[in-house]
């Protein structure tokens, strides 16, 4: 895992442009490869570069990596690299970039489809003169780029990029931003850099300077949900996720998982044990009993006898990192959450681990989210409180300052619509919101499309973002079982009646971590990794808030009036609108850092420059 940039002049090349933009990528995506920075000059007018985390082939899979066919910088892992050699091909390392290479060189974008993967990539033809940007599947790893008259860049996070931005703020984005607390792909914050889309290929011409097309090389499996039978889901399930998690064991250094003692973790950690009888957990303890799930880790730890690690995490101190970590995070999500999980990556790396086993992707697929539960809930319950339709406005009213109840109801009401986890503004109160017309948001109806517009939209764009910033920024490589693509595309086979049966969320899931976790980790209330925001926001972030809403970016775009409102009411007690408070403060913080750097000289004390020499860099490879 690593971070990945290129740079393609269309016109005459200019070193200062060149050692800027290299600086940048040095400089801003080193923790996620602080082990290795190295640049290559592709061609007279492309470069290549890469950060590099050592992993496979620690000690000599260095990148960017080439031969006379091709060249690529890649981030990510192919899992299977070993079963995808060709038997005609010679490979010098034992390494998943060089089989990578070779099967770009070979089979262009078609061999992304035999990948058990997770990667962003840069990859250059020197046949054709292509340069092809691809992202995975589901879209753990990210890929940005920006196109300008000067040059064509891509990264694998906004902060490298905005030396060539215009710094125009794409109001759009903003929009998605407040539904659901991340901006969607292709936009961006600003509107000249983009992102590829989940299982995206992008094709550019260097020779006509161009991008030649955008296409999708991977969809969902389009299947009916048919499958009802138990013993054989729960066969199948098993089978696979055992399969996923054997697959993101390969590595050359220790792999260790995240364990908080909920379903998804303890079942990874459960069957990962039994393949590393030695695997090392970590988990978070809080001193607020009602935020703390340490028990529940620490018991599914013992059952393996595995060592176990607990990072004691006052809430405090974490305060005083939520200024940077608007940058650290530049895509940003809205999720106070990622501040945990950063502290818990940086806890494995200090204890030696660089490859961490990660639940993320379960719920999404088998249903285990409140708001999943809700719009099921509501279409279950729709016909009892249709009769009340003519009083929906006046309901409305007296719920007013209680939007996601007045949501809810209004649904009951009127009819079932789901708009995704993690509305932070709901569409009953979002054109109070904007001071220009919008669109109303589209929604879904019933459990299978909510659960396709979540790994359409949840996952790629908020928490797959989120995970990676989170894990990358502490030089840790996070590993998704859940979202292996064949395990996936079986979920979305099965009935939607056994996603959520009767009031049990994630039923499968729970069914199966019978035969592995303790009972009381299964049925019990989900908590995540929270952090006590609404009082944070009545007290020492009390301050902050106060002087972004006084000079704020936002002005004329959104209604500072309502934001103010809003804070009030929370202020007052009187509402909880931690959610919706953290998503204005974040974005107000993310655009004014990325602003910063636009221009910005990369000094030399910031730099972890190990004194490389770009010189012979200039000269094209081969």
């Amino acid at each position: 895992m690593c971070g990945i940039a290129g740079l393609l002049f269309k016109r005459k090349p200019d070193r200062g442009v060149l050692e800027k933009f290299a600086q940048a990528v040095e400089v801003f995506q080193g923790d996620r490869g602080p082990d290795d920075f190295g640049v290559s000059c592709v061609t007279d007018r492309l470069y290549f570069f890469h950060n590099r985390l050592a992993i496979i082939d620690p000690g000599r899979a260095r990148q960017p990596m080439q031969d006379d066919r091709g060249v690529i910088t890649y981030n990510g892992e192919v899992y299977n690299f070993a079963e995808l050699r060709f038997p005609d091909e010679s490979y010098w390392l034992s390494s998943d970039t060089e089989v990578f290479l070779k099967g770009l060189n070979r089979e262009g974008a078609r061999f992304l489809e035999r990948t058990q993967s997770m990667f962003g990539l840069g990859y250059y033809n020197r046949r054709s003169g292509e340069l092809l940007l691809a992202r995975d599947r589901v879209g753990i790893k990210q890929v940005y780029y920006i196109d300008t008259d000067e040059v064509f860049a891509f990264a694998s996070t906004l902060k490298p990029l905005m030396q060539f931005s215009t710094g125009e703020t794409d109001e759009d984005a903003i929009f998605d931003y407040y539904l659901n607390r991340a901006i969607k792909a292709p936009r961006t914050l600003f509107r000249d850099i983009r992102e590829l889309e989940a299982g995206a290929v992008l094709q550019f011409d260097t020779r006509r300077r161009r991008i030649a097309s955008i296409q999708r090389w991977w969809e969902p499996a389009q299947v009916e949900r048919a499958v009802r039978d138990e013993t054989e889901i729960l066969a199948e399930v098993d089978r696979n996720l055992r399969r996923a998690i054997s697959d993101r064991l390969v590595s050359d250094v220790p792999v260790g998982a995240y364990l908080s003692g909920g379903v998804d973790s303890s079942l990874i950690v459960a069957i990962a044990s039994e393949t590393v009888p030695n695997l090392e957990t970590f988990s978070v303890a809080m001193s607020d009993k009602r935020l703390d799930e340490s028990g529940y880790a620490r018991a599914v730890a013992e059952r393996y006898g595995l060592k176990h690690h607990v990072i004691d995490a006052e809430p405090g101190s974490f305060l005083e990192d939520i200024e940077a970590w608007a940058l650290v995070q530049d895509d940003i999500v809205a999720d106070p959450s990622a501040l945990m999980l950063h502290k818990l990556s940086q806890f494995a790396r200090d204890a030696g681990f660089k490859v961490m086993l990660s639940g993320e992707g379960a719920d999404e697929a088998f249903g285990g989210y409140n708001a999943q539960f809700r719009h099921a809930l509501s279409m279950r319950y729709h016909p009892l409180f249709r009769p009340l339709k003519p009083a929906a406005g006046l309901i409305d009213s007296l719920l007013a300052r209680r939007s996601k109840l007045r949501q809810f109801t209004h649904q009951l009401i009127t009819g079932p619509a789901y708009y995704g986890v993690a509305m932070i503004f709901e569409p009953v109160i979002l054109e109070q919101l904007f001071c220009r017309d919008i669109d109303a948001p589209q929604p879904v109806d019933g459990l299978s499309a909510a659960v396709g517009l979540d790994l359409r939209d949840r996952l790629p764009n908020d928490l797959l973002t989120r995970t990676d910033r989170a894990t990358m920024s502490a030089s840790i490589e996070a590993r998704v079982p859940f979202l292996a693509h064949e395990l996936l595309d079986y979920s979305l086979g099965i009935s939607e009646s056994l996603l959520i049966k009767g009031h049990t969320q994630k039923y499968l899931l729970k069914r199966l971590a019978e035969r592995y976790v303790p009972r009381a980790n299964i049925y019990r209330p989900k908590r995540g990794f929270d952090l006590p925001l609404a009082n944070w926001l009545r007290g020492p972030l009390r301050p902050m808030v106060e002087d972004l809403m006084s000079r704020s970016w936002q002005e004329g775009l959104i209604d500072l009036g309502f934001i103010r409102q809003v804070v009030d009411l929370h202020q007052a007690g009187t509402i909880d609108a931690s959610d919706k408070i953290w998503a204005f403060t974040m974005l107000e913080l993310n655009r004014k850092a990325l602003l910063a750097l636009r221009g910005a000289e990369v000094v030399e004390r910031q730099s972890r420059r190990r004194g490389w020499d770009l010189a012979p860099a200039l000269v094209p490879s081969v």
